[in-house]
């Protein structure tokens, strides 16, 4: 059978979609003859990477107005598969979806990467700015579903946002976790120790994630004061990979005490090296969005370390932490490492739930049925 995968991003990039639909294309390449259509600076059909122009899909509003030039470049290649699988972190690619419907082409809404929180991240002090902003909160949440009634199957992560979309849909709707990669728990369970002896007098406090207004909160910054008062007393590191909006960092440079470091390192093997000298993690998530996805969460379970929460207490993220058996705690049930003894890497079965490979077989049931239609 031949697949199109559909992406904002793919390899050589080392972020977190990638690496997802690195997987996809590798795992679906075995039994399947799949191709890439990845946005880019410039529209080139040729090869088994193939490349749209970005420009045409940057938002919503724009997909919609460039739809008819769209078409024209897509209506030759997309009857070419049999299944196109679209990658939805951006609004605009939703048109693609709705193509393949109007060519006949069977087609799987990703959802995993839910289509991004311009709209939420925008929020201010304004009151009506926000007005606005909620307005087009409003209309794009009604484009997406519109959208995606055009899917024939749409995947997700997890039971609450697979209950919301079913219910506004009524799609056939997968849970599908992101998950971390076997390969990674080999790593880390086989061939990292425990914690390297240069820092054991540091209590390093790891935070995975891009940070967006959305994601900040009082309680977040309330955890970064505690952190802070901690820190007077021993030093603390927050050591965190990922970007975070301005406003945000400075508050956290502020601090007189906590030492705060950001990392790029996304090179697999060295961020889990990294990861595994942290003592604990952080993972925030909005205080407002139950259905919220946060890959960190995934990258936490391979670590037997307790994880100081920050956002809702009935949303998705929060869910996997406490269904895995991992320990929430606050700032104030932190000890400093050099009194404690740190952990050891214990895996039970329940983890294996949450590994990329285990929800493949989730996805490929979908392309089997895909495949046994033809």
């Amino acid at each position: 059978m031949r697949i199109l995968l559909v992406a904002p991003v793919f390899s050589p990039n080392n972020n977190v979609a990638a690496q997802r639909m690195n997987f996809l294309f590798d795992t679906m390449s075995v039994e399947h003859e799949v191709e890439v259509l990845v946005l880019s600076d410039k529209t080139s059909f040729d090869g088994r990477v193939k490349s749209i122009s970005k420009r045409l899909f940057s938002t919503s509003y724009r997909a919609w107005i460039n739809r008819k030039k769209i078409y024209s470049l897509l209506r030759g290649l997309l009857p070419e598969y049999d299944l196109v699988v679209v990658s939805l972190p951006d609004y605009g690619l939703l048109e693609v979806v709705k193509f393949c419907s109007e060519l006949d082409v069977k087609c799987i809404a990703d959802l995993r990467d839910q289509p991004n929180l311009s709209a939420v991240q925008n929020i201010g002090s304004s009151k009506i700015i926000n007005t606005l902003v909620r307005i087009k909160n409003v209309l794009q949440v009604k484009y997406v579903y519109q959208r995606l009634q055009y899917a024939d199957y749409i995947t997700v992560v997890g039971s609450i946002s697979t209950s919301m979309v079913e219910t506004s849909c009524c799609k056939p709707v997968v849970n599908v976790n992101n998950g971390y990669l076997l390969a990674d728990k080999k790593f880390v369970s086989e061939r990292l120790a425990l914690k390297s002896s240069s820092e054991k007098n540091s209590l390093i406090v790891g935070w995975v994630g891009s940070i967006y207004r959305f994601r900040d909160n009082a309680n977040l910054r309330q955890v970064v004061d505690e952190l802070d008062a901690l820190a007077s007393t021993q030093e603390v590191i927050l050591r965190h990979w990922g970007n975070c909006y301005p406003e945000l960092e400075a508050y956290i440079l502020q601090c007189p005490n906590l030492t705060y470091e950001n990392t790029s390192n996304f090179e697999r093997e060295s961020f889990l090296t990294e990861l595994n000298v942290c003592d604990c993690f952080l993972l925030s998530c909005s205080d407002s969005l139950i259905w919220e996805p946060t890959t960190s969460v995934f990258d936490y379970l391979l670590f037997n370390k307790p994880v100081i929460y920050s956002g809702l207490h009935n949303n998705e993220a929060y869910n996997i932490l406490f269904n895995s058996g991992v320990e929430v705690v606050g700032v104030n049930d932190l000890v400093s490492t050099a009194s404690s003894e740190v952990r050891g890497i214990v895996f039970d079965g329940n983890t294996n739930l949450y590994s990329r490979e285990y929800a493949y077989t989730n996805f490929k049931r979908i392309v089997d049925e895909v495949s046994c239609g033809l």
